[in-house]
């Protein structure tokens, strides 16, 4: 899913850092001197999300958007996320994604992913 997103949000932000482990997006995340918005896929943690949102929150004032398929609005994981220090939280399918998006697949998404990273 991180392949796909990047690929489609590619000329419209400048990625600074990716990083597959928590332990490497902390430390992406102390190294990047202009950090300005964090974006988190929560489903992919092998730890606790609002743990690791949490820890990243401590590291500066940057935006977190989460994204998550468990996060539904209102529900104790959208909170949980949102008191650890989530600014943001933007749903997404749970499952795999197609390998290729073609037309208007994955547009919501995409959109109101846009749409957060722009806050």
């Amino acid at each position: 899913m991180h392949a796909l997103l990047l690929d489609r949000l590619q000329g419209e932000f400048e990625l600074l850092a990716s990083a597959t482990s928590v332990d490497a997006a902390l430390a992406a995340a102390r190294g990047a001197a202009a950090t300005d918005r964090i974006l988190i896929d929560t489903d992919s943690l092998p730890q606790d999300p609002a743990t690791v949102i949490a820890k990243l929150a401590l590291l500066g004032p940057a935006p977190i958007l989460a994204l998550s398929s468990a996060a539904a609005p209102g529900s104790a994981t959208a909170s949980a996320l949102l008191r650890a220090g989530a600014t943001a939280l933007v749903a997404k399918p749970a499952g795999p994604l197609p390998l290729i998006w073609e037309g208007e697949d994955g547009a919501p998404l995409v959109q109101t992913l846009r749409e957060a990273l722009t806050r």
